[in-house]
């Protein structure tokens, strides 16, 4: 279980089983009618391109339903995407230690982490999470990507052999990071993430694809 309050990363921390059952017992009301609509109407500002209108409906939404972890993992990517990372790392690093069994928190953490220059804190955790999941692609991606901004080139095309080239999730990402870049006429930013994306797929790939395509509209001068 992982604590990201503890010096400031996560560490692997036991969990009593009367703590398990306090919790089950506590369960919080799930979100009514009028919430899963906010959230819902907020999801697709954030998708259109929009995350900064996006913010204010989730964090009104995130402070009346404090548990609806949906809500605050879109919120999270939305503060993210206006360049508020340490407002998405708040957010990430509660989630992570509430929702400890579930890594996609941590991951956009270490983003988080990594957009503000933390790259020891960063480091940290990603070793933490590859001693969880030392076979998850994803990690061992944002470890060549880590080492790379370190300066160790030979490391990164070390975890870049070990990820392989076939990590769809991860590609995802960063197809979606392009795009919304894109949306926001952060054209270079745009252009790294489509060259990650392409350079994690053989081709073939529809998610190659699309990032091709993407590439295309860029070179083009399309307009977001």
């Amino acid at each position: 279980m992982l604590n990201p309050f503890k010096h400031g990363i996560p560490v692997i921390v036991p969990v009593a089983f009367g703590l398990v059952c306090f919790v089950v017992a506590c369960k919080p009301a799930a979100p009514d009618a009028k919430a899963l609509s906010t959230y819902a109407q907020a999801k697709i500002v954030y998708e259109s391109g929009n995350p900064a209108e996006a913010v204010k409906s989730l964090t009104a939404l995130c402070r009346d339903w404090p548990d609806f972890k949906q809500a605050a993992f879109v919120r999270g990517r939305a503060l993210y995407f206006t360049a508020d990372y340490q407002g998405a790392g708040e957010v990430f690093r509660k989630l992570t230690l509430e929702h400890p069994q579930g890594i996609e928190a941590a991951l956009w953490l270490v983003r988080c982490l990594q957009a503000q220059n933390q790259l020891a804190q960063a480091r940290t955790l990603l070793e933490q999470l590859r001693e969880l999941n030392p076979d998850d692609t994803r990690i061992l991606w944002l470890l060549a990507l880590q080492s790379e901004d370190e300066n160790k080139p030979n490391e990164a095309m070390s975890f870049l052999q070990l990820a392989g080239n076939g990590d769809a999730d991860m590609a995802l990402v960063h197809l979606e990071i392009a795009r919304i870049s894109f949306q926001w006429g952060q054209l270079d930013k745009s252009r790294a993430e489509i060259k990650r994306t392409i350079a994690m797929l053989e081709e073939g790939s529809p998610i190659r694809d699309s990032a091709l395509q993407l590439s295309a509209r860029l070179k083009s001068g399309g307009k977001p």
